[in-house]
């Protein structure tokens, strides 16, 4: 690589990379990236604040901490992400989808959980990434995603079709996950027999787009595969037309509701007795010039591609010579005016007007829109009509007739009929058991079961049901130790359980809790759901998950993976600034072992965002330039703007590893990390607890640990984990040093007694006592923690903090004491 350009301002520099030449154009007021020109062209957007809000045609949303929490494209999220309360990344939701992760305080990614449930694990050995290993919730080996499967027909005009698929081997079921015009994906209803390799929906659909995909279990699941996709396109409804009356030579507009899944229409017009097309394009409505006196008959079809459906209902334009003076049906009643059989009749009386060929006939029901009737010989006179089948929804239906002739009709004349059916409930669909953290990981109904730890919680959730008040939810508990059956009502549309083990006589057996559900109105109830859903927590576990192993190069970045027998599965290489060779960008640990997310070719450095392919940030560094030597210029710059001999730990001011350097070569000192960051809101109790309870693991007990962690969520109390706390949030400043009954290690913090407050509030709970000037609270196992301020002779303001901790069995006490100063 050669490179040219001033380390200042870089206007107009350029890197030489394999010959292809790449230049760096920089604003001359702003000292802001603007463009990449050359090999690589991309333009950048800022904001007010000097954070990218365009790369590339990508937007992205940031915080008030300066943080990415979005990106965009096209106007549309294409992924968020959430922070803990440090500030590290811990979640990426992309649609319905969410995985989880886990980092270390020095910025390495420990653990992550798929959105299939399944978890992978990062091993490192003395800082430098070695290993990986996967494997589901309990520890057994998740499949690989599937194929797609296969819809036939691709373009459905009837609105059946079936979707067929293969089970790969060593798969012991495969859940369908079924999209609805762009929606999230959930499990189809009903669910495929186990075993199943084909399914269709129970009855025929409505125009749509049904997206349809599978994950592979065994028993725990991929992630979903590629997908299928079946276009239901059927035939438009609300074929009408206006104005009306019409007469000779006078413009009038056909028009019909759209269909979703069609790209065209096509619109018939009848002559005589002859069909042909009128229009055909993709507007939902055809301006007519005028006709001569006469009827003219429309019918339209929605099509995709060359593929159209069956024609609508036809409507029979009237074309009158001139103005006719038509009056409504002096009267309109229906009979009976309340039914609970669906079954009525409407009926007018005859207009008085002597130009009436026939008469229009319109129903609405519960205050929607008005719809033609189709009377079955309106040329007759006919002057009644009956639903036939008979109305099958309790609901307000409201009908209003006019008389027509010569092209013309009266104005409306109406009545209203309701409608009572007796409820008939629907049994609830969609019933499914969720692990409810980290997750959700789903089990639909069916045979298998969701397999958890004790202690889990979990819920069993369903489908509203039209007309239900209630709903009753049905326990079957089976193991070693017998069958016990329980009904709870509810009006909530899930219900709430744990997972937990079966014990009698003194053994440990595992248990399994099947659930159905049936929806009820008063004492009038359905069916219970079949299948039913089942939970079971077990004793044995599955074996140690797989592992992969990585080669790191000097930089830290994995240039290689091999399986457990040593073969290379997998090389990788990168640009000078971190892109990866091939312009393939792998989720996952990538260029100097920080986070590459694949979908912005960004890397994660847990301070900022870095893109490899301009070597530089996103947002600027909180480290202000050094106004003595000019350090830290470009705020924006990575590793020095050197790659080759410098990483950047965690985005901040770039240069050696460790920011000792920084504060004994260059007089510049970082800003606070911990706990005195603008970090913004933390995602939850739970895993903030769970980041400051657990030390930085480095070996494969990882997997045990973060799946316990994952599941409980909680930290206990006790010394032990407040000095782990102490430990991340401040550092440790000389050797632990001792005189007789006792010994002292001391740390130094940031924030001064802003900062100080925080961290004694973090470690009492905010429990605590004022004494004078001090503050006095306890860890909750005896031991205790103060907290006071000092003022110097040099007029310096010091607070501290002290936790005293007594030495079981011995008269030692150990102290422990963190300095905050301060202005640092």
């Amino acid at each position: 690589m050669f490179c040219r350009g001033d380390n200042y301002s870089d206007a107009g520099g350029g890197a030489t990379v394999g010959g292809s030449v790449t230049h760096w154009n920089y604003g001359a007021s702003t000292n802001r990236l603007e463009t990449l020109s050359g090999a690589q062209s991309i333009s950048y957007g800022y904001d007010t604040r000097g954070n990218v809000l365009q790369r590339a045609g990508r937007g992205f949303v940031f915080d008030d901490a300066d943080r990415i929490v979005a990106t965009t494209s096209g106007g549309t999220t294409d992924e968020s992400y959430r922070y803990d309360g440090h500030g590290r990344r811990v979640a990426i939701q992309r649609g319905s989808d969410t995985t989880y992760q886990v980092y270390s305080k020095a910025g390495q990614l420990l653990a992550e959980q798929s959105p299939g449930g399944q978890f992978t694990n990062y091993v490192y050995l003395n800082g430098s990434l070695i290993a990986r290993t996967s494997g589901g919730e309990d520890g057994g080996t998740a499949p690989p995603a599937p194929a797609a499967p296969t819809v036939n027909p691709a373009i459905s005009t009837s609105g059946t079709y079936t979707v067929s698929w293969s089970i790969p081997s060593g798969v012991t079921s495969m859940q369908l996950l079924e999209s609805v015009n762009g929606g999230a994906a959930v499990p189809a209803v009903p669910a495929p027999a186990n075993g199943a390799i084909q399914w269709s929906p129970p009855s025929a659909r409505a125009s749509g787009v049904y997206v349809y995909s599978l994950r592979a279990c065994n028993p725990a699941c991929s992630d979903p595969g590629a997908a299928g996709t079946v276009y239901v396109v059927r035939a438009p409804a609300g074929l009408t037309w206006s104005p009306k009356p019409l007469t000779a030579n006078t413009a009038y507009t056909v028009k019909w509701n759209a269909v979703s899944s069609a790209s065209s229409y096509r619109l018939e017009e009848e002559t005589g007795a002859t069909w042909g097309v009128v229009y055909s394009g993709a507007n939902t409505q055809f301006p007519h010039a005028g006709r001569a006196a006469g009827s003219y008959a429309y019918r339209v079809s929605a099509c995709r591609g060359s593929t159209c459906s069956a024609p609508s209902a036809v409507v029979t334009v009237q074309v009158g010579e001139g103005a006719c003076n038509l009056l409504p049906p002096p009267g309109i009643s229906v009979t009976p005016t309340n039914t609970t059989t669906g079954n009525y009749t409407v009926s007018w009386s005859a207009s008085p007007s002597s130009c009436v060929t026939s008469y229009q006939l319109e129903e609405m029901f519960n205050q929607t829109s008005w719809q033609p009737v189709a009377l079955s010989d309106p040329q007759t006179q006919q002057r009644q009509w009956s639903p036939d089948p008979p109305k099958t929804v309790s609901g307000t239906y409201a009908y209003h007739v006019a008389a027509c002739g010569g092209g013309q009709c009266s104005a409306w004349m109406g009545a209203v009929v309701t409608v009572s059916l007796p409820v008939d409930l629907a049994v609830p669909t969609g019933l499914q058991a969720c692990k409810n953290r980290p997750g959700p990981i789903c089990q639909v109904a069916g045979p298998q079961a969701l397999d958890l730890l004790p202690g889990s919680n979990y819920t069993v959730s369903w489908n509203a049901v039209e007309n239900a008040t209630s709903y009753k939810v049905r326990r079957v508990t089976s193991s070693n130790c017998g069958n016990v059956t329980e009904t709870f009502p509810t009006t909530n549309l899930e219900w709430p359980g744990t997972a937990a083990l079966a014990s009698c006589s003194g053994t440990t057996y595992t248990r399994t809790e099947r659930y159905d559900v049936q929806a009820c109105a008063g004492a009038n109830c359905s069916s219970f759901t079949t299948p039913d859903v089942a939970v079971s927590s077990t004793v044995a576990r599955q074996g140690p998950p797989a592992a992969v192993y990585y080669h790191t190069d000097a930089l830290g970045s994995p240039i290689a993976e091999s399986d457990a027998s040593g073969a290379v599965i997998k090389r990788r290489g990168y640009q000078p600034w971190g892109a990866p060779a091939d312009g393939s960008y792998e989720q996952g640990p990538g260029y100097t072992g920080h986070v590459t997310d694949a979908l912005t070719g960004l890397s994660y450095m847990q301070q900022r965002y870095y893109d490899p392919v301009a070597g530089r940030f996103l947002s600027v560094d909180p480290v202000t330039p050094n106004t003595a030597n000019g350090t830290n210029f470009n705020r924006y710059w990575y590793a020095n703007n050197n790659p080759y001999r410098f990483t950047d730990p965690d985005g901040r001011f770039p240069g050696a590893r460790e920011f000792e350097y920084v504060n004994r070569m260059e007089g510049v000192t970082p800003p606070p990390r911990h706990p005195d960051d603008w970090l913004g809101p933390a995602i939850g109790v739970g895993l903030g607890a769970m980041l400051l309870a657990v030390p930085d693991p480095t070996d494969i007990a990882l997997a045990a640990a973060f799946s316990r962690f994952m599941i409980a969520a909680r930290a206990s109390k006790g010394a032990p984990q407040a000095l782990r706390y102490l430990e991340t949030v401040t550092q440790k400043i000389g050797p632990t040093s001792g005189r007789s009954g006792r010994r002292t290690t001391e740390y130094r913090g940031e924030g001064g007694r802003k900062g100080a407050e925080k961290v004694f509030d973090q470690l009492t709970g905010g429990k605590s006592t004022t004494r004078g000037d001090s503050k006095l609270g306890s860890l909750g196992d005896g031991s205790n923690v103060q907290m006071s301020t000092k003022v110097h002779s040099d007029g310096s303001v010091e607070t501290s903090i002290r936790i005293t901790v007594d030495r079981t069995g011995s008269h030692i006490k150990d102290i422990y004491k963190a300095r905050f100063k301060e202005g640092g």
